[in-house]
């Protein structure tokens, strides 16, 4: 799972070109930034919970670095990282979208659970069209200004 998760950030800064979606604030850092922080929290969780991780802290940089090549490919009959076998970010791609062998399990448990009764429409208190509606409870951060 360690090498997915890396991969989650999406590609290196050095492939991707996001300086406006940095300038503009729209994102707030960039995929090697958020992958960074993330390997700051998970490698030294890991190895304190005695997990072999292959990357590590490199002192002079004080930077966490991999120890594989980003991506690699997956053997999903034997369900294991290839970690010397590198792939291309396209091929990345072509793995997420498959979704894995547990996905066709998952929507079929999901679609066939319950759902929340809810009253008819008709029975509920008209809302007024002109009135503004609030975002749900806890789902928006208030601004900055």
């Amino acid at each position: 799972m360690f090498p997915m998760t890396v991969e989650w950030f999406g590609l290196p800064d050095s492939l991707k070109t996001h300086g406006k979606q940095i300038g503009y604030r729209l994102k707030g850092s960039t995929n090697d930034q958020l992958r960074q922080t993330w390997l700051r929290t998970a490698v030294p969780l890991c190895e304190s919970l005695g997990f072999a991780v292959p990357a590590h802290r490199d002192p002079a940089t004080d930077t966490y670095v991999l120890d594989y090549p980003l991506p690699v490919d997956f053997d999903e009959g034997a369900r294991r990282w290839l970690m010397d076998r590198p792939i291309t970010w396209d091929d990345v791609l072509v793995r997420w979208k498959r979704r894995g062998p547990g996905n066709a399990m998952f929507i079929e448990r999901h679609s066939s659970a319950p759902r929340p009764s809810r009253a008819p429409r008709s029975s509920r208190a008209p809302r007024s069209s002109s009135a503004p509606r609030s975002p749900p409870r806890g789902c928006c951060r208030p601004s900055r200004r």
